[in-house]
């Protein structure tokens, strides 16, 4: 489908969680970071920091990134995701 089409960069973003641990008094604790990156520009944008990813939280993450007027990803046509298995259903 997209082999007869040429990609502009500038419709291309990615977004992929990495954890950050923090040593604190109660111990080592992990955060999820959930980022988007503009592959054009390598813009990068924090949408989020939490304890545990769960559901509700990603799809308003997803909400606030694809907002039409303030959204990192109002222009972007194409997402790419990095990881394998989603914690909601519904953010795929």
């Amino acid at each position: 489908m997209l082999a007869n089409k040429t990609i502009k960069p500038e419709a291309i973003a990615a977004i992929d969680f990495f954890t950050v641990e923090v040593l604190t008094w109660r111990g080592l604790v992990r955060y999820f970071v959930l980022f988007a990156i503009d592959l054009k520009t390598r813009r990068v944008h924090i949408a989020g920091i939490v304890h545990e990813a769960y559901g509700q939280w990603i799809e308003q993450a997803a909400r606030n990134l694809t907002d039409p007027v303030e959204g990192f990803l109002r222009d972007k046509r194409y997402l790419t995701r990095f990881w394998f298995e989603l914690p909601t259903k519904r953010a795929a």
